[in-house]
């Protein structure tokens, strides 16, 4: 998801990645759950989390700004209102204009806090609507895709940024290809894929025409492939979707696709090389201004983070060792900047902590 969508020494600066198992160093961020994370175009990231329960009431929502060359970041709670998430990720977007940074979060409604100084100040929650979500992404023009599995079926929300705060549209989609939803754009239009190993992954699409929020307008859905681990990333390449394909036992193969129309397009295989075939569990997918991608997830039994990048989606480098020694992560995100450096963040499904690692396309893509 990512949205459970957004890509240092330590934060944004190069990896040396050379060798297939050179690793960076993981950084402990603080105690929490379902981090986001962006990157804006001075090269700093921006994570966001919900925090522990404070004295078992609510769950503050966490953040913290990590500058180009910085070695780590202090959080610190920026909504404290004694809600509670409940797993619903914090998403996060740096810009368009420079400074600006929004952290919407699943409170009692939906909200958005937004700051204009690169974080060192927010203003206060901004109710947007109602809805719920596992999954969301920023498209263009305040826009905001929302989902959510229910029994059989995927819940749609489409917000904006700037409101309503009432706004309470809905649309079931995607029937009988539910488990699990990710949310993209693809020429400015809401793309939803659903579903699991059994059911297949499907796709939907907003045709464009119409109430975004009136299943009559979307196309799909349209079968993929069978997978239990998937994410999407939308960027000026195009909308991917990176997705496992079992190949019995722990031995899976990591593919990306390319949204064409209405349905993604060939498989593009992320090759093993020396690292052999994983056993995936979680995978993430992020896009950076120039369009360069990096694909993360989670080899086990290795206990382990890998990754891959490509220039344009086609053709990726042998997958490398990006965080070893890694307990199963709840959720990857990764964020990149224009220069493709950026951060990978996870939360630890034991633990309750939220992690960081720098990553670089740039240095994935080193002479290829």
């Amino acid at each position: 998801m990512p949205a459970r969508s957004v890509w240092t020494p330590l934060a944004i600066l190069v990896i040396s990645v050379a060798p297939a198992t050179a690793l960076a160093d993981k950084v402990r961020i603080g105690h929490g759950s379902d981090p986001g994370v962006a990157v804006d175009s001075t090269g700093t990231a921006h994570v966001a989390y919900n925090g522990e329960f404070a004295s078992e009431v609510g769950e503050p929502l966490m953040y913290c700004s990590w500058p180009r060359g910085a070695r780590g970041c202090a959080p610190r709670p920026i909504v404290t209102d004694g809600e509670a998430p409940s797993s619903q990720p914090a998403l996060v977007r740096a810009g368009p204009a420079s400074g600006e940074v929004a952290i919407v979060s699943a409170r009692d409604e939906l909200q958005v806090v937004r700051s204009a100084d690169g974080g060192a100040t927010f203003g206060p929650p901004a109710a947007i609507g109602t809805g719920r979500y596992f999954d969301g992404a920023f498209g263009p023009g305040d826009q905001l895709a929302l989902s959510i599995r229910n029994l059989g079926f995927v819940e749609y929300y489409h917000r904006s940024l700037a409101g309503p705060p009432d706004a309470n549209g809905q649309v079931n989609l995607n029937q009988g290809h539910a488990i699990a939803s990710e949310v993209g754009f693809a020429d400015g239009r809401p793309v939803l894929v659903s579903g699991a190993r059994v059911p297949r992954l499907a796709v939907s699409s907003w045709t464009g025409l119409g109430d975004v929020h009136d299943p009559a307008t979307w196309a799909g859905p349209f079968e993929i492939a069978r997978s239990n681990y998937f994410a999407l990333a939308s960027g000026p390449s195009g909308l991917f979707l990176a997705h496992e394909v079992s190949a019995g036992g722990v031995e899976d193969r990591m593919v990306v696709r390319r949204f064409e129309g209405e349905r993604f397009g060939r498989a593009r295989r992320v090759p093993a090389g020396r690292l052999g075939r994983p056993g995936v569990i979680g995978v993430a997918l992020a896009q950076d201004p120039k369009g360069r991608l990096v694909a993360a997830w989670y080899s086990s039994p290795r206990n382990r983070i890998e990754v891959s990048a490509s220039r344009t989606g086609r053709r990726w480098t042998p997958a490398r060792v990006l965080a070893g020694r890694t307990n199963l992560p709840g959720d990857i995100e990764i964020g990149l900047g224009p220069d493709g450096r950026g951060l990978v963040v996870w939360d630890a499904n034991t633990g309750n902590s939220v992690r960081a690692i720098r990553v670089s396309a740039r240095a994935l893509l080193r002479g290829r």
